[in-house]
């Protein structure tokens, strides 16, 4: 994961995880550039999280400012500054709907 993160951006505030569902709950596989410390929380309600958006939409989405959607969910660091924009992208199992791949920023940032 730490090689594919690198890959898509200069790693400055940069982290990724893939999360997936199960049941009504979200749940993060892996991931990467949270710190040593890791997740505040490795899932919470799917009706809460910003993949149920993108698992509705069956398409790739992105938050570029946290702060406009605090409604939403995502993962969190334990410690250090708190994840300010998501891109995320579907991820699909025999065709139906599964998880999501999604990157963070500790900045708003205009994902392009």
């Amino acid at each position: 994961m730490h090689q594919t993160q690198t890959e898509l951006a200069d790693g400055r505030g940069l982290a990724a995880a893939i999360l997936r569902q199960r049941g009504d709950q979200i749940e993060v596989v892996c991931h990467s550039g949270f710190g040593q410390d890791g997740l505040k929380r490795e899932s919470w309600p799917m009706k809460n999280s910003f993949a149920a958006l993108i698992l509705e939409r069956g398409r790739t989405g992105y938050l570029q400012d946290a702060a406009l959607r605090p409604e939403l969910e995502f993962p969190q660091a334990k410690s250090g500054p708190p994840m300010r924009s998501v891109l995320a992208a579907p991820l699909r199992v025999a065709g139906k709907p599964s998880g999501s791949l999604q990157i963070y920023d500790t900045s708003p940032r205009n994902w392009s």
